[in-house]
């Protein structure tokens, strides 16, 4: 299970009640190698969720994961960060 700290729940919270008809967040994540992966955060609309999803409720929003990636995001945390490069 994949979880998001606080910060992260809240942020990413507040840009998607922004945006009209969107429902959350999907995280993927592709094995590249043995220890190495590439992560993809997107935008989830009613005509995007599938059936397969699994859906992790979180408030505000909820957390989406295609049947490949839940594997590969077992422990994983989200965290939101801030620098001086953006967030």
């Amino acid at each position: 299970m994949i979880t998001f700290t606080d910060e992260a729940k809240t942020k990413i919270g507040e840009y998607v009640e922004q945006i009209d008809g969107c429902l959350g967040v999907r995280i993927g994540a592709r094995r590249l190698g043995q220890h190495h992966f590439t992560y993809d955060i997107t935008l989830v609309t009613e005509k995007d969720a599938s059936d397969a999803d699994e859906i992790t409720e979180l408030g505000s929003f909820n957390c989406y994961l295609n049947p490949e990636s839940v594997a590969n995001l077992e422990g994983a945390s989200v965290d939101w960060v801030t620098d001086m490069g953006g967030a």
